[in-house]
């Protein structure tokens, strides 16, 4: 009985967007707007890399990286903790990106998803037990 009551709540149907569709001129006209603002603000320098970051999967999801140290270092300090911690599957670009200017943009591209970052007290042997 439970599992028709969820059939019917989360009632759904394919739809192909085609040409049929036109788009609404004035929803399109406020996308444009604010996305010429938002692709602008992506352009802005926000720092410079000396060497070339990596961000390749191979590299970010097996072993330490610049670029896994970078986001560690950047939530260690935003957080005010001693040290910070990730998951390497969390980075997201799957390139090497090359030394010089860094743009806004860098960051999107490699977190491009809201997760939670989350600030917890430990002890020396359960820090020790994680890195190990």
């Amino acid at each position: 009985m439970y599992s028709n009551k969820l059939k019917r709540l989360f009632i759904s149907e394919k739809v192909l967007i085609t040409d049929d569709f036109l788009p609404d001129e004035e929803i399109e006209e406020h996308v444009q707007l604010h996305a010429k603002d938002l692709n602008e603000r992506l352009e802005m320098q926000a720092g410079y890399a000396g060497i070339d970051i990596e961000g390749r999967f191979s590299r970010v999801r097996t072993e330490e990286t610049n670029l896994g140290n970078l986001i560690a270092d950047l939530v260690r300090s935003e957080m005010g903790t001693d040290f910070g911690l990730g998951n390497g599957g969390g980075l997201r670009a799957n390139y090497v990106f090359e030394k010089g200017p860094i743009k806004l943009s860098f960051m999107t591209s490699i977190l491009p998803m809201t997760d939670q970052v989350v600030k917890c007290t430990l002890s020396g042997q359960i820090l020790k037990d994680i890195i190990e």
